[in-house]
């Protein structure tokens, strides 16, 4: 019996929540953690960094219990769609831990590798907020589907 990707979709969800919050920890621990500043609605408002990976964590954790619920529910999720949401967003985290660990361990000017690492963690952040439309729009699909 061949088993598909798409049929443990939410462990790799998790696994990603799991690997942030470890990442959180480092921060943590390492007090490394620097604030992070974004505007939202005219505010500038600050977050630690620990804080932010907290809130990353929890929402990597909220897709994993909704692939889960979809598959202990028996939903006909679209395979594709489901494919390019969790490549896109699992590769998103993927991508920014790459970066900022190649620039922390082999960039020796401090300035320039917290500009980089803002750019690319904001890019990444970027791109995997701007493909959870895609899990709506596959859940409400095939919600939809189970329906008629």
């Amino acid at each position: 019996m061949k088993t598909s990707i798409i049929n443990y979709t939410y462990l790799y969800f998790f696994f990603a929540s799991l690997g942030i919050f470890l990442y959180a920890l480092i921060i943590m621990i390492g007090g490394q953690g620097g604030m992070v500043g974004f505007t939202l609605f005219n505010r500038y408002m600050y977050l630690d960094g620990f804080q932010l990976s907290i809130l990353f964590k929890v929402a990597y954790l909220v897709l994993a219990l909704g692939y889960y619920f979809a598959d202990r529910l028996n939903l006909q999720l679209n395979k594709k769609v489901t494919l390019l949401h969790a490549y896109i967003t699992i590769g998103a985290v993927l991508l920014n831990a790459i970066v900022v660990f190649i620039n922390s361990c082999f960039v020796q000017n401090y300035t320039y590798v917290y500009r980089i690492n803002e750019i690319i963690s904001l890019g990444c952040c970027g791109t995997a907020l701007l493909a959870q439309p895609l899990f709506l729009w596959n859940l409400l699909q095939a919600v939809l589907k189970k329906n008629n």
